[in-house]
């Protein structure tokens, strides 16, 4: 029984123990508008739903990944005609 009380006191399981039934019911409901939103058929692909944060980081990760491939091209081009210097 000790043993009980102990882990019921640990950080990491109060957190679960003590969830309220407010908080469960706030989270069902969000995740419901979530749901909602992703099944809407409007022609937008799946990650770029939830709007500009999504935007943000693709359109940033596609102008990284063009900025990396200019990039080993240079390099590329630098070992293969090396300077005179």
């Amino acid at each position: 029984m000790n043993s009980l009380r102990h882990l019921a006191r640990a950080p990491f399981c109060s957190r679960y123990i003590s969830t309220s039934r407010v908080s469960l019911i706030r989270d069902k409901e969000k995740l419901k508008q979530m749901q909602k939103l992703m099944q809407r058929h409007d022609d937008v692909p799946i990650f770029l739903k939830k709007g500009a944060s999504d935007h943000i980081i693709y359109y940033g990760l596609y102008f990284y990944a063009v900025c990396l491939t200019v990039y080993s091209g240079y390099s590329f081009y630098g070992m293969i005609f090396p300077s005179n210097e």
